[in-house]
């Protein structure tokens, strides 16, 4: 019965396997083991029986015509050999590693003698892989758990050389040679848990970053991290490609069960923004957190060799105490708010061994989560009231089922199914309009949340490939393969306060909206900032409309400017992608001196708005891959390589969710707000609206929307970047030392580009699309300005100006050109200093044969990579690396740290066109990039008693040094109003932050009850020197809407290093 069970499994395994065989697996959670046997002359030796036993049961091979060996597929952890032939004694080899993505090899001399006698062979696996060009670190479980290493999975990504800090986009992003921190292609057990809209970590969002991945420590066996050198099969990242593998069940039953307490009492005081700075926006004095973990693995009962399963729960809890502002009104309420989330983590794996050459294995992974309510956004700790609190609900699941086969000892197919999903659910606590007091260089929320942008995503993906080893002029591996993956993404997003109707005209009739995709009539919602009423030549407020409110104990004339609202569809957002990639590699061993890897990876991506026509396709995007390997001695322990790959960028939906998705955005609409004291009531009607109004604010309101009827550019195609590769590896008694340099530049961007200058945009209607950039890009009519010379008499008004077309020019006090209102003098008789006017037609959709006046984007990262690692062994394990580089251009990526902007490939760099008066300043000019640190150390050492009275004893250490990052100096966007955007002077000009460095200490003692549990205790302790050196300055020299100079915290810090804190943990280990 058992038997023929078995053959109806694998005849199902063959048919799914001939069903894949088209497809290519895009991502690896498997590794294999390889070798070559020898005798004592230096023969193989053909036909050895080789038998390989490891955690889920036995497989065997013969050594064939060069006496090598091949076990592929193998899950990752330690495996043992034993090798027979007659005439020969036994070989046993124990405890070879084998990680993912890579081939460990060994190389392995028998003995003359009778097969009957086993002799122990101290060879270990080599781990340098000559057949490979790729750069990758490995980091198992063993590593993780002798070394202090944080809970989070993303704790283990900066162990790696090439990985450093990605800035704003927060610790689970690290900026990955030279990527932003939204570059990078995050996979769990072959689930692409990257998040579909931005680009980061599990579930992310525009406002909290990363917040859940599914993924937890107690789950992993082996982090991948790869860095450079890609493959073909991998793809869709620019940045670096993170493979995370969940732990499996043998055929031994194993379990724990733990507990890890990281309580606020166990960690210094912080150092705090807050106590720094004028512009104060609460202080978090430090979190606590803690965490219970249960895993059991093992076999089903009667399917021992055959069925295994691994189970694992982990429940976590985090508090996060923040303090209000002390002058702000709530502080009299609420001085304290304990912000509490609760995660309930969990994994299930089953995998069913069918035989040696057929496997199937599913997984399930998720974190779904909750708080209280609470001050998850910021700047309501600096407010009036409570309205600015929320409550949040967020989480991911992953699905994954995949099949292994190995149809001949030279054929080997793989396949799998992944579904992934994601949501995020913020609730504010009242919904009423958002209102920042910028009156003065203190802000101050009023009221009011704001943005709301809430999510459900699911991603769906089948994936496959195989290969076949071919035996002429050597050995030739050929693969093929092809992926389709499906993202959904509905973004719901509005703001509090609900939606209003947008008057036609202001209150006293006239007109303020532009009359191209006016607004009138249709609902819109609102973020407002309370302003100073402004001022003319002599100081006096222009604005006789305007209501009177205290400003530093002063009754001033102020209104309510809306900074952001929408005026599209509203409400859902539903966007897709159908992403396909296909590819052909070879894999050629000449000789056992020379391997080389040629292949060429295709990609096409399909990219959908939630409007029928709002589609469109990056079609013909080819990525070429070559490598070369040369192993001097032909003994598998060295190896000097070259690689050079092309890698595209798959483009998030965040991109579709506001250029094809009738995003329509009203800004400046000013209204006279009703004032009670300090109370300020937005009334949003045609009654309160003074824009263009006599006695009012001179200006009228701007409407941004997608041009080109289609708002992608045809022949618009995927990012990407060029990399090259040379170094050499070397292993000598069980060190590999590795030397490498790293040459990646940013060939090609996709960026959403406008057709008007900043001071056109006040009279032409802006188009925009999203294209690629560059010097010759032609999709507008280039703006025409005129000149108007001081003293023109209005009546002569330049031949080819609309009347309506004119706006003016001037410096403000910085000496920065920036656009106003006024073309006229007081009596309407002649023009000022500085007038223009626009000709007709400028900034409309269409090629006019003249370039539309964009740069290159420019980003280049260059590095030298030195490592030395040591794998554990005679009671120690040694990781040591060391990078120096430098991060060069004048254009991020998908995350903009200059202003905070998480929006990839419609970013504000490109909206605007240079125009004649330079209003963008230096923002073009090449620079030191953000995240551009010259020098970083890793170094992780652990060592394991051996005997004594503390035999087990575990003591691991953790250093990091890293120098500081470029200071810059930002002024406001001319356009936009926005801070951080335009750098003056340059990337860099104000120097840098200091160097800084860490060290951590762990202590870990396991105490055997009985003969098969042990209770483990342990403690880690970080940054035991309590170093709290400056991360990050404020870079913004002025304030959002604001004059020049207006921040008084400019070059204030901002963020510091975490200060001391330790971890306890108890497991029982069974």
């Amino acid at each position: 019965m058992n038997k023929r069970f078995s053959r109806i499994a694998t005849t199902l395994a063959v048919a799914l396997t001939l069903a894949l065989s088209a497809f290519a697996q895009e991502t690896s959670t498997k590794g294999n083991l390889a070798g070559v046997v020898a005798d004592k002359t230096g023969a193989v030796v053909v036909g050895a029986k080789v038998t390989m036993t490891g955690p889920t049961g036995t497989r065997a091979t013969d050594t064939d015509k060069d006496g090598r060996f091949l076990f592929s597929t193998l899950d990752p952890g330690a495996y043992n050999l034993k090798i027979e032939k007659t005439g020969f004694s036994a070989a046993q080899l124990r405890s070879l590693g084998v990680v993912v993505g890579k081939t460990a090899t060994v190389s392995i001399t028998l003995e003359p003698g009778a097969v009957t006698e086993t002799v122990e062979v101290s060879a270990s696996a080599v781990a340098v892989d000559t057949t490979s060009t790729a750069i990758s670190t490995n980091l198992t479980d063993e590593f993780y758990s002798k070394v202090p290493i944080g809970r989070g999975v993303a704790n283990l990504f900066y162990t790696a050389p090439g990985v450093a800090s990605g800035g704003a986009t927060g610790n689970s992003n690290p900026s990955i040679s030279g990527s932003s921190g939204l570059e990078n292609t995050y996979v769990a057990d072959g689930v692409n848990i990257t998040d579909s809209a931005f680009g980061g970590l599990g579930t992310f969002t525009r406002a909290q970053g990363s917040i859940g991945t599914g993924i937890n420590l107690s789950f992993i066996k082996e982090v991948q991290v790869k860095t450079s050198g890609f493959e073909p099969q991998y793809g869709q990242s620019d940045g670096g490609i993170i493979q995370i593998v969940t732990k499996t069940g043998g055929n031994a039953y194993h379990g724990a069960i733990a507990g890890y307490a990281s309580p606020q009492d166990l960690k210094a005081n912080p150092l705090l923004r807050d106590d720094f700075r004028v512009n104060k926006i609460g202080k978090q004095p430090g979190d606590s957190n803690y965490d219970a973990s249960g895993e059991l693995g093992g076999y089903i009962p009667h399917f021992k060799d055959h069925l295994f399963f691994f189970a694992s729960g982990d429940p976590s809890w985090r508090i996060n105490p923040r303090q209000t502002v002390p002058t702000a009104p709530l502080a009299a309420t609420l001085p304290l708010i304990n912000q509490r989330t609760t995660t309930y983590n969990y994994d299930a794996k089953l995998t069913w061994h069918i035989n040696d050459s057929h496997q199937l294995e599913g997984s399930i992974f998720a974190d779904p989560s909750h708080t209280n309510v609470g001050a998850f956004n910021l700047a309501s700790l600096n407010a009036s009231n409570n309205t600015g609190f929320s409550r949040l609900n967020y989480g991911t699941r992953n699905v994954v089922g995949r099949y292994n086969g190995t149809l001949s000892p030279t054929w080997l197919v793989n396949g799998s199914f992944a579904y992934n999903t994601n949501n995020f659910t913020e609730t504010p606590g009242f919904d009423v309009y958002q209102v920042v007091d910028r009156t003065t260089s203190v802000t101050r929320t009023l009221q009011g949340f704001g943005l709301l942008e809430n999510h459900d995503a699911h991603t769906y993906k089948v994936s496959g490939d195989t290969s076949k080893i071919v035996n002429a002029l050597g050995q030739h591996t050929f693969s093929v393969g092809y992926m389709w993956e499906n993202p959904n993404y509905t973004d719901v997003k509005a703001r509090s306060g609900g939606r209003y109707v947008v008057p036609a005209t202001n209150l006293q009739g006239g007109s303020w909206l532009p009359t191209t995709n006016s607004p009138a009539g249709k609902m819109s919602d609102a973020q407002f900032n309370l302003l100073k009423s402004p001022t003319d030549s002599n100081g006096n407020f222009t604005c006789t409309l305007c209501p009177l409110y205290p400003v530093n104990g002063v009754m001033t004339p102020v209104y309510l400017n809306q900074v952001r609202g929408e005026f599209g569809a509203g409400g859902k957002l539903p966007t897709f992608s159908k992403y396909q990639a296909g590819y052909v590699n070879d894999s050629w061993e000449m000789n056992k001196h020379v391997n080389m890897s040629l292949g060429v990876r295709w990609e096409q991506q399909l990219f959908s708005g939630n409007v029928d026509t709002q589609h469109y396709t990056f079609t013909d995007n080819w990525a070429p891959r070559f490598g070369i390997a040369v192993d001097p001695k032909g003994d598998r322990k060295s190896k000097i390589f070259f690689n050079f790959g092309r890698y595209n960028y798959e483009l998030p939906l965040d991109a579709a969710i506001r250029q094809l998705s009738e995003e329509l955005d009203l800004l400046g609409a000013d209204f006279i707000p009703v004032i009670n004291g300090t109370k300020v009531t937005p009334v949003l009607d045609q009654a309160h609206l003074i824009n263009n109004a006599t006695g009012g604010i001179a200006a009228g309101g701007k409407v941004s929307v997608a041009g080109l009827g289609e708002a992608i550019a045809p022949g618009t195609k995927m990012s990407y970047t060029d990399e090259y590769v040379i170094g050499a590896e070397h292993e000598f008694h069980g060190f590999v030392l590795s030397a490498r340099y790293v040459d990646r530049r940013l060939q090609r961007v996709i960026e959403d580009v406008g057709s008007v200058s900043p001071e056109g945009n006040l009279i032409l209607s802006q188009n925009s699309a999203i294209a690629n950039p560059s010097p010759t890009l032609d999709l507008f009519v280039n703006e025409v300005q005129k000149v108007i010379a001081p003293g023109t008499p209005v009546a002569n008004f330049p031949t080819g100006c609309r009347t309506d077309n004119t706006t003016n020019v001037g410096k403000n006090s910085a000496g920065v050109p920036v656009a106003l209102g006024n073309t006229a003098d007081a009596n309407n008789n002649v023009f000022t200093p500085n007038s223009i006017c626009f000709l007709d037609g400028g900034g409309d959709v269409g090629a006019d044969g003249k370039p539309d006046g964009f740069i290159k984007p420019s980003r280049v990262y260059r590095a030298m990579e030195f490592e030395v690692n040591k794998a554990f062994s005679h009671n120690y394990m040694l990781r040591v690396n060391y990078r120096v580089g430098h991060l060069y251009g004048n254009y991020e990526g998908a995350f903009r740290n200059d202003n905070g902007q998480t929006d990839p490939g419609i970013s504000s760099l490109f909206d605007f066109t240079a125009g004649q008066y330079n209003l963008l300043g230096d923002q073009f000019k090449n620079g030191d990039l953000n995240t551009d640190r010259r020098h970083v150390v890793n170094a992780f050492l652990s060592y394991t008693l051996p005997e004594s009275f503390a035999k087990g004893l575990t003591l691991g250490t953790a250093v990091r040094v890293q120098t500081g990052t470029p200071i810059s100096q930002f002024g406001d966007h001319p356009a936009y109003q926005n801070s951080g955007e335009v750098p003056i002077g340059g990337r860099g000009l104000l120097g840098r932050t200091l160097p800084q460095g860490t060290v951590d200490f762990k202590a870990e003692y396991p105490m055997k009850i009985g003969e098969r549990s042990t209770l483990h205790f342990a403690v880690d302790l970080f940054n035991i020197a309590d170093a709290r050196r400056i991360n990050l300055v404020d870079q913004n020299r002025d304030l959002s809407s604001q004059p020049a100079n207006s921040n008084v915290d400019f070059q204030a810090p901002l963020q510091f290093q975490a200060p001391f804190s330790a971890r306890v943990m108890a497991k029982w280990e069974f």
